[in-house]
C-alpha cells in the first residue's frame, strides 16, 4: 500500500506533467505560428520536462513498494517547488 507522501508526490508529477504538456502544446503552437531559434528551444526544454515527469510518476510507484516516508518527503518538497515553477510559468505563457 502506497503511503500518504507517496500519494501525494505521484500526484504532484502528474500535475507537473500535465502543465508540462501544456506548455508543449503552447510552443508548438508559437513556434508554427513564427518559428525561431528560441521557440525551438522552447520546445525541446517542455518535451524534456514531459517525458521527465512521465517517468517521475512510473518510477515513484514502484519506488513506493521498497521506500518509505524518509525518502518520500523529500521527493515531495522538490515536486511541490517544480509543480509551482511550471504553474508560474505556464500563467505567464498563457497570457
Amino acid at each position: 500500500m502506497l503511503g500518504k507522501y507517496w500519494i501525494a508526490t505521484i500526484v504532484l508529477s502528474a500535475i507537473a506533467f500535465s502543465l508540462a504538456l501544456g506548455l508543449l502544446i503552447v510552443y508548438t503552437r508559437n513556434w508554427r505560428a513564427a518559428p525561431s531559434r528560441f521557440s525551438r528551444g522552447l520546445l525541446v526544454f517542455s518535451g524534456f520536462a514531459v517525458l521527465a515527469n512521465a517517468f517521475s510518476v512510473v518510477a515513484f510507484y514502484f519506488l513506493a513498494q521498497d521506500y518509505g516516508a524518509e525518502v518520500a518527503l523529500p521527493l515531495l518538497g522538490i515536486k511541490v517547488s517544480e509543480s509551482a515553477a511550471y504553474g508560474a510559468l505556464f500563467r505567464v505563457t498563457w497570457e
